[in-house]
């Protein structure tokens, strides 16, 4: 299937975040599918214990004092083979889950890598969602939930109930550490810090926005697409209109227009990304003012997406042109809004002279004319 995950939207980070209750939420409020902490447990009575031993670690136990008994290190380790074997798990449900509801937006309290979500997964799709690492450490018997409960009547048993509860929240520190918590804050994607003073509706809402829910997304299907994609590039675009002019890049040896922006860095938001190319691009410093559309093209084994910002001029930087760029004699050059929509309309002109070309113009009067139906082109 071409958009494969394209309507999976993966929340992952720490404890007590909040992950949980924003799935709910979300798949509440969109009507969409809820995939809650360990959804794959649906899976597991079926599972082979060579294929799967940390999962089947709990449930073949026969005493759970074995399982608090465990050294610090021992628990991290298990925590860490329970991490990778539930990503396999989860990925054969989404496949799924994805294929039989294909117009439902499902909704992930996630265990799937920093690493394998940015292979599969649109960027804005992902967020991280965390906590102090010493709130999962203090807090977690203050859940009333019966594992939790389990576990602490379990060491309140042992001979030695002090010796027992310090041994297992060592456990709980070093899956809490604060190089995990860095590696998740630092990992690129959108992050959203616990806030007591936010409410759970001022939370859902953040979220909204952070996940781009509130932007209308498009698809443009390239006649030589493959019919499922195994490549990705994802890039921002800025509209930035002034007086009923937008700024644009013309490259003056080609006669090639395109509306400024690019792709995104390693580490990189789509508004920071946007920030930069424009000024890359044109010379001029702007202000993101809002995303409002998301474009995605599957040309032969690629997928490309472009999240379109409306954007304002706030001063005078510096160009910073590629040397590809610089041989195509790329120029900022403002001109009619109306104009811009015209030139891009002939986008099927190219279609025998310059696939490429026809497929840039397409994108960008899809992207224009998105533009005046959502604001009248008053900006």
């Amino acid at each position: 299937m071409i958009s494969k995950f394209k309507n999976v939207y993966f929340i992952n980070g720490n404890a007590y975040a909040g992950k949980s209750t924003m799935v709910k939420l979300l798949a509440k409020k969109y009507d969409g599918i809820a995939c809650e902490e360990n959804y794959h447990d649906a899976l597991l009575e079926s599972l082979n214990k060579e294929e799967f031993p940390c999962l089947t670690y709990t449930r073949d136990l026969e005493d759970f004092h074995e399982f608090i008994r465990r050294s610090p290190q021992e628990y991290e380790a298990w925590i860490d083979g329970v991490s990778k074997e539930c990503e396999i798990l989860e990925l054969q449900l989404l496949d799924k889950l994805v294929e039989n509801n294909p117009d439902k937006k499902i909704f992930v309290d996630t265990n799937i890598s920093l690493e394998t979500l940015r292979n599969i997964a649109d960027p804005q799709h992902v967020l991280i969602m965390l906590a102090d690492p010493e709130i999962s450490v203090r807090r977690f018997f203050e859940r009333p939930d019966k594992e939790k409960q389990f576990l602490y009547q379990l060491i309140m048993d042992e001979p030695d109930p002090d010796k027992a509860m310090e041994n297992y929240r060592e456990g709980l520190t070093r899956i809490n550490s604060q190089e995990r918590y860095d590696k998740m804050y630092n990992s690129g994607f959108n992050v959203i810090l616990r806030d007591e003073n936010r409410s759970i509706e001022q939370t859902l809402e953040l979220v909204e926005k952070t996940m781009g829910l509130d932007i209308k997304e498009l698809e443009i299907l390239g006649d030589n697409r493959f019919d499922s994609f195994t490549k990705t590039r994802d890039g921002s675009r800025g509209i930035v209109v002034k007086n009923g002019m937008i700024l644009l890049t013309h490259e003056t040896k080609s006669g090639w227009w395109i509306v400024p922006g690019g792709g995104l860095e390693e580490g990189e938001t789509y508004e920071e990304c946007c920030i930069r190319e424009v000024e890359e691009e044109t010379g001029y410093i702007v202000e993101v003012i809002k995303p409002f559309l998301h474009i995605y093209e599957y040309y032969e084994e690629y997928r490309y997406g472009n999240c379109y910002f409306i954007c304002k001029v706030v001063g005078q930087g510096n160009m910073n042109p590629t040397d590809h760029e610089l041989r195509r004699g790329i120029e900022p050059e403002w001109i009619p809004l109306q104009e811009a929509v015209d030139i891009f309309s002939k986008h099927q002109s190219y279609a025998e002279t310059c696939e490429e070309q026809r497929g840039s113009y397409l994108r960008e009067y899809t992207a224009l004319s998105e533009y005046i139906k959502q604001t009248d082109g008053n900006k």
